[in-house]
């Protein structure tokens, strides 16, 4: 696609060379800048969030405390181009809601942003009907829902800051989901499942095709 910004997620930086796609992005003189989440805690799971740009941001850094986070901002003529990207908890929306309210609070006030990234998390616009719930793996439940009820509360902060869910401008919820296998004993999606989200703010809209 020869893209100037692009983010990756579950970023094992722990690796360190062994993690060859990082660590030949680095090196590489197609990407000279990056930003990548580093810090080895056990709520990070040993992994993180990237972003590599061509373009010299003016600001690079990691976003919060307890969130995998990272941010590059580049200057334009209209002011300030915030893009954050991110990798929230895998594990259950009670530890995504946190990390997602960290995140807003450093980057919402961007009039021109762009939050994207794997979100883990289930989106009140795909239309998903609570009697789905009956068919979600033990695994899917714990991940998704809150006193057996699906939860959307994740996504739901973030439209509330006033992002728009760029996927949804231009396809329908079922034409961008797709199964999403979890592998290696934790069980496994019993149905298609969209975590990944590419969020803008209204001013960024008529820039984005």
């Amino acid at each position: 696609q020869d893209a100037d910004v692009f983010g990756l997620q579950e970023t094992k930086v722990t690796q360190g060379k062994e993690n060859e796609l990082v660590y030949v992005l680095r090196n590489a003189d197609t990407y000279p800048y990056d930003v990548v989440f580093e810090r080895d805690e056990k709520w990070t799971h040993r992994t993180g969030a990237s972003l590599f740009s061509r373009i010299e941001p003016s600001l690079s850094r990691i976003v919060g405390e307890r969130v995998r986070a990272v941010e590059m901002v580049f200057p334009t003529h209209a002011g300030e181009f915030s893009i954050c990207n991110a990798y929230l908890s895998h594990v259950s929306e009670d530890e995504r809601l946190p990390q997602v309210r960290e995140m807003l609070g450093e980057v919402s006030d961007n009039k021109y942003s762009i939050l994207m990234g794997d979100f883990n998390a289930l989106s009140p616009e795909d239309n998903i009907p609570q009697s789905a719930v009956a068919s979600f793996s033990e695994r899917m439940k714990e991940k998704y829902c809150r006193d057996g009820k699906i939860c959307y509360d994740t996504i739901e902060a973030v439209l509330g800051e006033g992002y728009v869910d760029v996927g949804l401008k231009f396809y329908k919820p079922e034409e961008i989901t797709d199964k999403t296998d979890l592998s290696g004993g934790t069980g496994t999606h019993t149905r298609p499942m969209r975590m990944d989200y590419f969020f803008a703010k209204p001013e960024v809209l008529p820039y984005v095709n």
